[in-house]
């Protein structure tokens, strides 16, 4: 049994380091054709000064969709026989549109179809940076609107290799790039497959030792060992590279989308890892059998043919290189608190980061060795009151203290992992309260950037209703004025008197609502940003530069502005109030949604190895209590016995090692300046533990009872 249950952990850790490692492949892919399709797409703009005739005009805006922001790019073809942009079919006539096959999903009401004006087709796959890009092509209905809208326009081609790959536009990598994602799939998916390793190779451990010091005694080489341990672990090192690699290899002609955060990866894109994944088969291979061997084989000469006893307990350097890791820690996190919290590529955020990551892999013995004087104090009261359970149960743990450091490591490494996730997750919860105390008039108001002569100004506000609409002008200075209609401008408060010409705010208004404190105070985050004047008509000097447009219809309201926007309006901004910072925290909250998904695999795995290491301690247990069985056969005893070896050190693995990752936690929020630990998270995770680690030692116990009454004495 002992023997199934290590080839079983050997594949299970085979198949889970190469998916392991084919994700970076995966993720260099990916990042690899997006930064291609990227630069591929992107205009190469006409310097001020070249006179040379433009291919075409390009201009770019941002564009909201329930409060998520995508790009809105304005073109107009300036030679008949110019090539479309990449992913297109055709340039759009004037007055069309065409949208990414995710925006139109996101669509479900079809308004974007319809906002732009007339819908020409979705934009290709070839031409997106990621299939889960939001993304728009539009030619104005008024080509010349372009030439107003005062940016350098003129492209004379497409693939700009200056671009940068953290490029601006939306996507559903959030603009992250391929470090981000390395780094995040290191810490939550690395870091437990590397404990899974550490497991899965020691599992079964003892009887290999036995059977190596059998080996010693007929005075075997090391090479004969090596072959031997070898032999054991290829057949199941074998069937994790094939399985393993079936499953990697299929998506590379299957497209996979990624729980949690939708998002889809093409096939097209993971085909060209294909020669790494080959390469990375046979690498994983020839590591698993690697570790398998160096952690079993002895390294020291063994003097004479007398097999010698073999030790399970743990070793020095793992508890002085944790407590080296903690004064870095320490170090790291004091320098950046006092700092106020630092930026993530920040020198003490990167020590921080190294010492966290060598904390939490040395913590499961750091916290094993605390079973030590608990071992020890179980085996001298049992001794002391004649309790058999505490007295056997105490002194396997005396004995085997490393088997308890790998049966705690996925629990202790867990419980870092969803501690940390969960802190990731409330710095994107701090930043989204800020946004949301920002927008403190959600859809009421509505904000419209243009540059636009007069004649345009005033069929956008006649359009829209002259009651609800007011232009903003500005000056060389900066100085604002709101121009509209009385009845438009008590949108803000109550009118000493409907004034002629233009007056300063304070002077025209007796009081002003919750709208007009807002907006004059830039909370609304509106246009508006100063005092203005208030009047009828646009003052001297001024030019107007947009609109706020009162809105009580809701949602529906705010998309049939944007559409009259469009239709009337040369290259218009529109929002709601607050909606950019509302944006920032959407696509923040996005983001750490990859962080979920990562993660909560990285915790399938840990659970993978807490299974495994339970299983092969009380498989251990059971073969050690044989004997016993010929005396006394109760329940009882056994069950007893059991919950020491299993039960105490789970729990105190939960309970110490909980502790630990809290400190570690809080410390992490004090690099950055902000985030804060989840205690209830913390304290549930640990009480989950708790009764895992008591189900798991009855379950143990009573296949103890049981197994103990058919065991017979066999030679070794």
């Amino acid at each position: 049994m002992t023997a199934l249950t290590h080839r079983v952990a050997l594949a299970s850790a085979t198949i889970v380091a190469l998916l392991s490692g084919w994700l970076f492949i995966a993720a260099d892919a990916v990042f690899t054709a997006r930064d291609a399709r990227i630069v591929s797409r992107e205009p190469v703009f006409l310097d001020r000064g070249d006179t040379s005739a433009p291919m075409a005009k390009w201009a770019e805006r941002g564009d909201f969709h329930h409060d998520s922001q995508f790009i809105v790019i304005n073109v107009v073809p300036q030679r008949a026989d110019a090539p479309p942009p990449p992913g297109l079919p055709r340039w759009p006539a004037p007055g069309e549109a065409f949208l990414s096959p995710a925006l139109l999903a996101a669509d479900t009401d079809g308004e974007l179809q319809q906002r732009y004006g007339r819908f020409a087709g979705e934009i290709d796959a070839d031409g997106l940076a990621e299939p889960a890009e939001w993304l728009v092509y539009l030619q104005p209905t008024d080509p010349t609107w372009l030439d107003r809208s005062g940016a350098e326009t003129r492209i004379s081609g497409f693939g700009n290799p200056q671009v940068t790959p953290l490029t601006y536009r939306t996507s559903g990598l959030s603009g992250r790039t391929a470090h981000d994602m390395y780094l995040l799939m290191l810490l939550v998916i690395g870091v437990p497959t590397l404990v899974l390793i550490a497991v899965a190779v020691r599992s079964g451990a003892e009887q290999r030792d036995r059977r190596l010091a059998m080996l010693d005694a007929l005075g075997a080489p090391a090479r004969a060992k090596s072959w031997v341990l070898a032999g054991e672990a290829g057949l199941p090192v074998a069937v994790g590279i094939l399985l393993g690699g079936v499953t990697a290899a299929l998506t590379t002609v299957v497209d996979v989308t990624v729980p949690f955060v939708d998002y889809r990866v093409r096939s097209v894109d993971l085909s060209a890892g294909r020669p790494a994944l080959a390469l990375l088969a046979v690498g994983t291979a020839m590591l698993m059998l690697a570790l398998t061997i160096a952690a079993q084989l002895r390294r020291r000469a063994v003097q004479g043919t007398r097999p010698r006893a073999v030790t399970a307990r743990l070793r020095t350097w793992p508890r002085v290189v944790f407590a080296v890791a903690v004064m870095l820690l320490a170090l790291a996190t004091w320098s950046a608190a006092e700092a106020g919290g630092v930026y993530p590529n920040a020198l003490q955020m990167r020590v921080f980061q190294a010492a966290m990551l060598v904390a939490i892999l040395t913590l499961p013995a750091a916290v094993a060795s605390l079973a030590v004087p608990v071992a020890r104090f179980a085996a001298r009261t049992g001794r002391r009151r004649g309790w058999p359970a505490a007295l056997i149960g105490g002194r396997w743990l005396l004995d085997r203290s490393a088997a308890i450091a790998r049966m705690c490591a996925a629990v202790v490494v867990g419980l870092a992992v969803l501690t940390f996730l969960q802190v990731y997750l409330n710095q994107a919860l701090d930043a989204g309260t800020w946004s949301a105390q920002r927008q403190l008039l959600g859809d009421r108001i509505v904000t419209v950037r243009a540059n636009n002569p007069a004649i345009e100004a005033e069929r956008f506000t006649t359009t829209l209703g002259t009651d609800r609409t007011v232009r903003v002008a500005t000056d060389r200075n900066n100085n604002q004025a709101l121009v509209g209609t009385c009845e438009a401008l008590a949108h803000l408060g109550t009118l000493t008197t409907c004034m002629a010409t233009p007056t300063p705010a304070p002077a025209a208004y007796r009081t002003f609502n919750t709208t007009g404190d807002a907006i004059r105070s830039g909370a609304a985050s509106t246009i508006l940003w100063t005092d203005p004047l208030v009047g009828p008509t646009v003052p001297n000097g001024y030019q107007i530069v947009g609109f706020l447009v009162f809105n009580d219809e809701g949602i529906s309201g705010v998309q049939a502005i944007a559409r009259t926007a469009y239709a009337t309006l040369a290259f218009p901004d529109v929002h709601t109030s607050g909606q950019y910072s509302i944006s920032g925290a959407v696509d923040q909250a996005h983001l750490y949604s990859w962080v979920w998904a990562f993660g909560l695999l990285g915790v399938l795995v840990l659970a993978l190895t807490t299974a495994i290491g339970a299983i092969d301690t009380f498989l251990l247990q059971t073969r050690s209590l044989g004997p016993l069985g010929a005396m006394y056969t109760r329940r009882r005893l056994y069950t007893a016995i059991a919950q020491w070896n299993i039960t105490v050190p789970l729990i105190l693995a939960g309970v110490v090692g909980g502790a630990a990752v809290a400190a570690l936690g809080y410390a992490f929020s004090l690099t950055r300046g902000f985030g804060r630990l989840s205690w209830p998270l913390l304290t549930g995770s640990v009480l989950t533990v708790t009764i895992t680690a008591i189900a798991l030692g009855l379950l143990c116990g009573e296949t103890a009872s049981r197994a103990v009454r058919r065991w017979r004495p066999t030679a070794d």
